[in-house]
């Protein structure tokens, strides 16, 4: 690992480079200046910092520009004195030890070796979060998306290729294909993505390979990109569709030698990543038509991922729905089932998961005050098409009638409101004529109180021959 120590005598630096220098590879400062220079040109893993540098310089100073840089990477206090309002400082700026002098050498390598290793586990704790997080979103027991994660787990190793219409959980996936060999190595792996649509060839090779300072107007020190970052794990390139001709010679040249250069460096340097990527598009169709190379697409693609849409899951609906409930209302809220139904005959084709997450969020917006989520609390945005009524009759009589009546220019003309009150009564009148219990009954199936339902028949002017609703209006 690499160790940053800034210390401004001269006989500790050479003291701790004959305790740890064979163990480590350490950057010695005696200075702020020098050591600062070390975070912009050097990957630092932790930091020895002494506490007092002479010339009213503090190390606590560079403590802060070092957690600013690495949050999650250790750093040691070094002091002469043990005084506990200056421990107690060093903690609240997020050092991870202090050590005090004198010390021999046996105390600093045991120290050393604690605190690298307590951060190196806690970066694996919450990198095993993160990724649950991420599996988390692939939600569902469809056989189709269970055959995808199957095909996920055999490909450990491989390059994968995602294919699916936007909005189906292709980051989630590639997320999980990184979680599934980190898992088979037992060590967490670095995970980085790009977007490939919208970069041009020198902003893709300066994201990719990074550059070095000067090597253009703004490159005021070296960067690291994300081939160097993504080191020992995977590199996620989604819609790769969307790259450039120019851009796939430049990628299709590294994956070749899996060498590269910063841009303005003659530095060769070897990559070890693993490439996954993401596309909606049909690259096989783009081949043919002269759009993408036909060599890359045969280096990125040993194993071939296609993501179901929402159509062609909607058995998962109901269980997403609930998942996403969870997660924008804090619980598990009750709701209308005639919510879900109209959710469920929507065609999805916008934005599938991304977009029914959308959905779910604005009614758990919309329902706020309410102790459920209700059918008026449905945008019409949401709100299936004309075209979904032919499935209505499988449906209750809620979500039936909301098909049968949908007219999105009627709604926008005459406002969300009236549309909504127009659309209740459509539901009553429904309900009042195929329902075959009594009214009573009927309240009781709505999920609503006898008065409400009377007050709303009464409020819509709606009549009945029925003997129950003639008593009710007697009443």
């Amino acid at each position: 690992m690499n160790v940053l120590v800034l210390d401004d005598e001269l006989t500790l630096r050479e003291a701790i480079k004959v305790v740890l220098g064979s163990e480590h590879r350490l950057l010695l400062a005696p200075s702020i200046a020098i050591a600062q220079s070390y975070l912009e040109t050097e990957e630092v893993d932790g930091a020895l910092i002494d506490v007092n540098l002479g010339e009213k310089a503090s190390g606590l100073d560079f403590l802060q520009s070092f957690k600013k840089k690495y949050p999650d990477k250790p750093a040691i206090m070094i002091s002469g004195a043990r005084e506990i309002p200056t421990v107690v400082r060093c903690m609240k700026l997020g050092a991870d030890d202090y050590i005090e002098k004198p010390f021999d050498g046996d105390t600093l390598r045991l120290k050393v070796s604690k605190v690298f290793a307590d951060a190196k586990r806690q970066r694996v704790y919450q990198r095993a979060y993160e990724q649950v997080e991420s599996q988390s979103e692939i939600v569902g027991t469809n056989a189709r998306l269970l055959q995808a994660k199957a095909l996920v787990e055999e490909a450990a190793g491989l390059r994968v290729l995602f294919y699916g219409e936007t909005g189906v959980g292709k980051t989630p996936f590639a997320r999980f294909s990184n979680q599934v060999l980190s898992r088979l190595t037992g060590e967490m792996r670095p995970f980085e993505q790009i977007n490939c649509a919208a970069l041009n060839t020198e902003q893709f090779q300066d994201s990719l390979f990074g550059h070095k300072k000067g090597a253009f107007t703004g490159a005021i020190s070296d960067k690291r990109g994300l081939v160097e970052l993504a080191k020992g794990g995977d590199l996620f390139l989604d819609e790769i569709g969307e790259m450039p001709l120019e851009t796939q010679a430049l990628f299709l040249t590294f994956l070749d030698s899996m060498e590269y250069y910063r841009l303005g460096d003659d530095v060769k340097r070897k990559a070890d990543v693993r490439i996954l990527s993401a596309t909606n598009r049909d690259l096989k169709q783009m081949v043919e038509a002269g759009k993408f190379r036909k060599d890359l697409y045969s280096r990125i693609s040993q194993v071939v991922v296609n993501i179901p849409s929402v159509r062609e899951r909607k058995d998962d609906i109901p269980q997403l729905f609930e998942h996403f409930i969870l997660r924008f209302a804090g619980h598990a809220k009750p709701y209308d089932p005639a919510v879900l139904e109209l959710l469920v005959m929507r065609t999805w084709e916008d934005g599938n998961v991304r977009e029914l997450q959308d959905a779910v969020e604005y009614l758990c917006l919309k329902s706020r005050g309410s102790e459920r989520i209700e059918v008026s609390h449905l945008g019409v945005r949401y709100l299936p098409s004309q075209g979904a009524s032919a499935q209505a009759s499988t449906l209750s009589p809620q979500a039936s009638a909301g098909v049968a009546i949908l007219n999105y220019d009627k709604v926008m003309r005459e406002g969300l409101e009236q549309y909504l009150d127009v659309l209740e009564r459509e539901i009553l009148e429904q309900c009042l004529s195929r329902y075959p219990g009594t009214l009573d009954e009927m309240a009781r199936d709505l999920r609503v109180s006898r008065p409400t339902l009377y007050r709303r028949l009464k409020h819509h002017q709606i009549s009945s021959m029925r003997g129950d609703f003639k008593e009710a209006a007697i009443n």
